[in-house]
């Protein structure tokens, strides 16, 4: 049965609506039957409505009304615990201090959803907007006088709990389509019609008026303004974009939401595999310098005010830019239209961008070990400082690559997955950064089970301190190649940025005439020197995060230092909020 319900937790009620017990006021939610009487309800829930993220009405099979929901997966491991100790037994959903269902309890349900059915149909739908109104005053209250620093730091316990799962709610918001079912969608949505969203769509209707769209993005480096349309109204979509750049609006309640947002994902990220085993690696690259360290504090994103991200934006337009025009007007008629349309200063601040993050010193082998009883599998990093980039070394690089690490055909995944079958996925390259005089580095992945750790580890470490030899793939790295440089080009429209980026590095022209002949000479014993030279004997850093059960970490220490780590050393937890 429990197979057939796919962790489903469907329940069929046989007690009538009935009073719990002389104490009332508790929670809407589950709860357990402690001794098997049906007015022995335990006083702690074991989840209520500010736990679910979802609830909809439907009708079973008979006919018969049943409320069908959804629990956050921030309680799924609580849930799945307290059902497997109420095996055998019954639970009960208490809504209004009286039982609505007590169904058995027949498995442990990981899934996290559940059933209410009632012998009192009739009663159901009524419970259903209740329970859907609940949910919502749950919701607006989180957000109720925000901006007083003193009230959110006074929140219970419950208030924090609900705050880390406002992602949660948001995610929720894509299950049911506003528009056709506007009376499902009752969970708030991080694009509900506020003031921001008004002046949003303002802002795409007068573009579209012009025929013209606008995206924009940023990241530490850049800010990214793409906008595509007529060339005869090229001048009145430039006025716009000016306007929002130098005028910009922004919405109290949105800003509110985005905070929200960002402090609840901010604990989910903290008990998401995926999420540590990032962080892992960043720490292993960058130390403290991670992205996941290095960042704003809790208090800091609950503080942030809207006149830091539009004065960042002022700001911006300070700065010199690099203006990308692609269309048929000649240089002339374009620079006059951009220069006199776009908020574009005379003496403008010089860039620093863009900015490699400066990568952590090696000095020594270490292996940084992230214990995680819930990973269903072991990522293993792997982390060389390298020579200092030089496009000079561009082809013997990228020879290197593609004998090492090229593909299927590649040294890392045919000797691990290929031969071996030890890992899901594995590969390694050299990387390289965005300006001359920086380090490059050598970088690996495995992805295998916990219990294969350590040997798909030794196996890549015997590539990395003995490089097997195989000189008859040269031909076939060659061929690949020239293949690659002559075939490979930017589309036309991309073609300006593109040679601004190979201007960075050092090229003036295209590279393939530059680098063609160096293919053509090119050799195997070329490779191995580079080897030899740049990676053989190197110091290193090794990430591992898996389970310390399958995971001898003993053997680790033939790698170097072993380094316990925990989830506070990876993230910054500076004026935690939780």
């Amino acid at each position: 049965m429990c197979k057939k319900l796919f962790g489903i937790l469907a329940l069929f009620s046989f007690l009538p609506y009935f009073s719990v017990c002389q104490n009332k006021f508790r929670e809407n939610g589950w709860y357990h039957i402690l001794s098997g009487q049906t007015d022995s309800i335990s006083r702690e829930p074991i989840v209520t409505i500010k736990d679910f993220i979802s609830l909809r009405l439907e009708t079973d099979y008979f006919g018969k009304n049943v409320i069908s929901g959804q629990i956050s997966k921030y309680k799924l491991n609580k849930w799945a615990k307290e059902t497997e100790k109420a095996i055998g037994r019954q639970i009960a959903f208490v809504f209004n201090d009286s039982i609505i269902t007590n169904p058995r309890v027949n498995c442990r349900i990981e899934s996290g959803a559940f059933q209410i059915t009632s012998i009192l149909d009739k009663e159901l739908p009524d419970i259903y907007e209740r329970l859907k109104q609940e949910k919502i005053n749950s919701i607006e209250a989180l957000f109720e006088g925000w901006e007083k620093d003193s009230l959110f730091y006074a929140m219970s316990p419950e208030q924090r709990d609900s705050i880390r799962m406002v992602t949660d709610y948001w995610e929720a918001s894509a299950w049911v389509d506003l528009i056709t079912k506007p009376d499902e969608h009752y969970w708030y949505s991080i694009t509900d019609s506020t003031e921001y969203k008004k002046l949003e769509e303002a802002l795409k209707e007068e573009l579209g008026k012009l025929n013209a769209t606008c995206e924009v993005s940023a990241n530490i480096n850049y800010l990214y303004i793409t906008m595509e349309g007529y060339e005869e109204t090229l001048p009145q979509a430039c006025q716009l974009l000016a306007r929002q750049i130098l005028m910009p609006k922004l919405d109290e309640k949105q800003l509110s939401r985005i905070k929200g947002s960002m402090l609840g994902s901010r604990q989910q990220r903290k008990e998401n595999v995926n999420a540590l085993s990032s962080a892992l690696m960043q720490y292993m690259i960058y130390q403290d310098k991670s992205s996941y360290i290095d960042e704003l504090t809790d208090k800091e994103v609950y503080e942030l005010q809207i006149s830091e991200l539009t004065g960042d934006i002022n700001r911006a337009a300070n700065y010199e830019a690099e203006i990308f025009y692609c269309g048929t007007m000649p240089f002339d008629n374009a620079y006059e239209v951009l220069s006199k349309n776009l908020p574009l200063v005379a003496n403008e601040k010089p860039t620093t961008s863009p900015q490699d993050k400066p990568m952590a010193t090696v000095t020594e082998n270490t292996v940084y070990f992230l214990p995680n009883s819930d990973a269903e599998q072991a990522q293993i990093y792997f982390f060389m400082p390298m020579e200092k980039f030089d496009k000079k070394d561009d082809v013997i690089r990228d020879a290197f690559n593609q004998y090492f690490s090229g593909g299927f055909n590649g040294l890392v995944l045919d000797e691990i997955r290929g031969k071996r079958s030890m890992a899901y996925s594995a590969g390694a390259y050299i990387g390289t950064p965005s300006l001359p005089g920086n380090p490059t580095y050598l970088f690996g992945n495995i992805g295998t089970q916990n219990d294969k750790a350590n040997d798909a580890l030794d196996v890549f470490m015997g590539l990395i301190t003995d490089m097997p030899k195989n000189a008859d793939r040269i031909d076939n790295i060659k061929s690949y190649m020239r293949q690659e440089m002559l075939t490979t080009h930017p589309s036309f429209r991309n073609k300006a940025e593109y040679m601004r980026s190979l201007q960075r590095v050092g090229y003036n022209d295209d590279p393939t005439k530059e680098n063609l002949p160096k293919v053509d000479a090119l050799t195997f014993d070329d490779i191995v020197k580079y080897y030899e030279e740049n990676v053989k004997g190197k110091p290193y850093c090794i990430g591992i995060m898996g389970n310390p059960k399958d995971i001898d970490v003993k053997k680790l220490e033939k790698y170097g230092k072993v380094v316990k780590l925990n989830e506070r050393k990876l993230f910054n937890t500076k004026d935690a909020m939780f």
